[in-house]
This record gives C-alpha cells, sequence and structure tokens, in this order.
C-alpha cells in the first residue's frame, strides 16, 4: 500500500485529543503517516468540539477556510458538532469527503475505504458503541498520556449539548483503565491524564465509583502521577470524603478541577445541576481538609437565562468565599435543542 500523508487538527478537551490519537494511531498502523503541515497532507481530519458558542464559531470559521483553500483534498469531519447540528456543518464544508461522530473514530481506516471508492459517507450513531484497542495509540507526547475512562455521562444540564454527542455514561472497565496505564508507566509517561464527560461519575453503570479505580491506580508501580479531570458536585457528593482521602496519594495531583457554573440555587435548578450551592462549598471543604494545599478550578457561566443581578451577585460572594485557583468564566451562549436555549 502506498503510504498516504494525514494531517489531524483537534479542538475541544482531552478525550477529544485521545479520540485523534486513537485515529493517528490506526491508521499509521495502515500504513499512512501523521504529518505536521496540513499542506503535505492528502488527507485532512478535523475533530472537532462544540462545547460553547465561540468554539462552534472557532470551527465553523476553521471548516469554512479548509473547504475553501483545499477543495481537492479529502476532508472527513469527526467529533463532536455533527452530532449537534450536522446541517450547519454541511452548510459551511460541503466538498467534505465523510462525516464521523465519536463512535466511529475506530472505522476512520473503513471510512477511508469508502472515500476511495467514490463514497461520501455520514456516519453519526452506531447501534453498539464498539470497545476499542486503548494502547494502540499515537501519542504526540511522550511524557503526558490522556487515558479516557468513560464516555458520556449521566447529567442533562439545561445548557448543554454534549450528551447529544457523547450519550449516556458508557464506563470502560477498570482493568482496561489499569492495563493502558501500566503500559504508558512501563513507557516513560510521567503524567496520565483521567478524562471523561464527568470522572466523577465513572463506574456508576458498572456498579463502582472513582474511589475503586483510584485505589487501583495508585497501587502500580513506578514514578508517575495522575491528574484526575472535571469531576461535577453532583457525582461526587456522596462519596467526597473518601476520595478527598485518596487525593492525599503522592501519585495524585492536589487539582480539583469541579465547576459550581452559579452560585444562585435557583439559577442551578434552572439549569438542571442536581446540588445546592451549600452541597458545594462542603465538597469543597471537604478536600481542603484532606490537602491544604489543594489547587482549585471552579467554572463560571454569567447571564444564564432567568439570571437577576441578585443572583449574580450570589455568584461573586461565592467565589469570594471559596477563593479558587482558578475561574473559567463563560459568558452564556445557546446551545442548539437545549432546554435553555
Amino acid at each position: 500500500m502506498i503510504a498516504k500523508n494525514v494531517y489531524i487538527k483537534t479542538f475541544g478537551c482531552a478525550l477529544n485529543q485521545s479520540d485523534s490519537e486513537v485515529m493517528a494511531g490506526l491508521l499509521r498502523k495502515e500504513g499512512y503517516s501523521i504529518v505536521s503541515s496540513i499542506d503535505e497532507a492528502d488527507i485532512i481530519i478535523i475533530n472537532t468540539c462544540g462545547v460553547k458558542e465561540p468554539t462552534e464559531h472557532r470551527v465553523l470559521s476553521y471548516l469554512k477556510q479548509i473547504s475553501e483553500k483545499y477543495n481537492k483534498k479529502v476532508k472527513i469531519i469527526a467529533g463532536c458538532l455533527p452530532l449537534m447540528d450536522v446541517s450547519r456543518v454541511i452548510s459551511v464544508i460541503p466538498n467534505y469527503s465523510a462525516i464521523i461522530g465519536p463512535e466511529y473514530i475506530d472505522k476512520i481506516v473503513n471510512v477511508i475505504s469508502l472515500i476511495n471508492m467514490g463514497e461520501r459517507p455520514v456516519l453519526l450513531r452506531r447501534p453498539k458503541r464498539a470497545k476499542r484497542n486503548i494502547i494502540e495509540k499515537y501519542r504526540k507526547s511522550k511524557v503526558i498520556g490522556i487515558v479516557p475512562i468513560a464516555n458520556g455521562c449521566l447529567g442533562a444540564c439545561a445548557f448543554c449539548s454534549v450528551k447529544f454527542a457523547r450519550g449516556h455514561l458508557n464506563s470502560n472497565p477498570i482493568e482496561d483503565i489499569i492495563n493502558e496505564i501500566t503500559w504508558l508507566v512501563k513507557n516513560g509517561y510521567k503524567e496520565i491524564w483521567l478524562t471523561a464527560q464527568d470522572t466523577g461519575v465513572y463506574g456508576f453503570d458498572l456498579g463502582y465509583t472513582l474511589v475503586n479505580l483510584l485505589e487501583k491506580i495508585i497501587e502500580i508501580d513506578g514514578d508517575f502521577k495522575v491528574r484526575v479531570g472535571m469531576m461535577n458536585p453532583s457525582g461526587i457528593k456522596s462519596f467526597a470524603e473518601n476520595l478527598a482521602s485518596l487525593f492525599k496519594s503522592d501519585k495524585i495531583f492536589k487539582f480539583l478541577h469541579i465547576p459550581v457554573q452559579s452560585g444562585s440555587n435557583k439559577i442551578l435548578e434552572y439549569m438542571n445541576r442536581k446540588y445546592s450551592v451549600e452541597e458545594f462549598i462542603e465538597i469543597i471543604e471537604i478536600f481542603r481538609k484532606y490537602n491544604p494545599h489543594l489547587t482549585l478550578s471552579t467554572d463560571i457561566i454569567v447571564g444564564y437565562p432567568g439570571e437577576t443581578d441578585e443572583d449574580f451577585q450570589e455568584t461573586i460572594d461565592l467565589i469570594k468565599r471559596i477563593k479558587p485557583d482558578i475561574v473559567n468564566i463563560s459568558r452564556y451562549g445557546k446551545r442548539p435543542n437545549t432546554p435553555a436555549s
């Protein structure tokens, strides 16, 4: 087979980055070359994101540029955005070669075969999510290993369209995750990033929790540290004490990303977030009790539908009280087909 050059552009979260690594690994196994310059590429894969309105605009603008500048090249649109609004994707890149959702990344070689046969496949959802080869990835970093622990979530946040793309919670078995981390550590990786839409609900569909996973991970021999990805308060409030205690381990970064989104219980109810401000504060206090030097990151949405000046002031008061190290602030932007929109 004559090797083809493939350029992969990734937008969005660590899970998207991992999906791109899976596609790159599968393609390299079949003789394709992954190139760093789009001009060298025969095939362009754009792994999209649509979590926020500004992100969607940036992705659509990029797709339009690709459509106009690289009319003759194979262009595969992947990721979450097609599942949120496929018609809008097609409108900016009508000369696409294929469109695939996250559930089809393990079929990337087959997708290119279909393109070579003259087809323009649009593959968004599969009846049953396939088990992937989690080891065989093409990883850009030799230090940081991204390890997806689950796909989808248990939430139904009124402002979020990611669930339309990623679906209901589907956790990876503990054994698979431990095997991948063990492989990474043996191959010299020092940072392990556990990622999911919501790491806090990991294992709920399999009968265990994130605590059970972390207990197994810290038993792995080697010189490495684990960075636990974003977790929502609603998922961890019932076992926060056990989880915070585990964070004392030398193998876990003292970093907690836990989005509160608003300091108003009224707005949290509008958002369908399934926790109260008081429960959020209690979780933070528990984690700081066990980890005094914790780095705390949270997210805030400003201007949510129904938010008053009083609600906004409650958010300001909350931030002043908990004093997070990092605050990711977003102006509310409506996402397609969400209740908030």
